[in-house]
């Protein structure tokens, strides 16, 4: 290393950031294509997505699909007559997602890394699944737009 630390520091830190980004833009051409959120949850291709990834890739996706599933869902709920309640089946769909993940975290042979990976959705989409439920309690007791946290 012949330059000052500033400098080579200042390029990794490009370097990292550019290959996250890469990473990131990977992630959502294979698994995030419009229309596949309503789509069957495979165990085996989620597992395979886990392995694959960068958890730090894994969150924010998984934060950005929840983020337009919920918006999708508030924006049907209002244009639905009521007869279907699309949070009440967004919740469902995540508590189908935990128990794929948690299923995955039971399963032996997982790499420790994997397994903190998933642990780490688990704990994330529960947080979202228990969002989506105080939002389904509020849209029904209260009204559109008016929510009590």
């Amino acid at each position: 290393m012949t330059n000052k630390v500033e400098d080579w520091l200042k390029q990794l830190e490009k370097n990292v950031g550019e290959a996250l980004m890469k990473s990131f833009y990977d992630f959502v051409r294979e698994n995030m294509q419009p229309g596949q959120a309503n789509k069957k949850i495979d165990k085996e291709k989620q597992s395979t997505i886990i392995s694959k990834n960068k958890g730090q890739i894994l969150l924010t996706c998984a934060g950005i699909q929840w983020t337009r599933e919920v918006q999708a869902a508030l924006v049907a709920k209002e244009a639905s007559s009521g007869l279907q309640d699309p949070l009440k089946k967004l919740k469902g769909t995540y508590r189908r997602k935990i128990d794929i993940y948690t299923q995955c975290v039971e399963r032996t042979g997982l790499s420790p890394v994997d397994r903190l990976k998933v642990v780490s959705l688990i704990i994330m989409e529960e947080h979202n699944r228990e969002v989506i439920e105080k939002l389904h309690a509020n849209k029904t007791v209260n009204g559109p737009m008016h929510f009590e946290w």
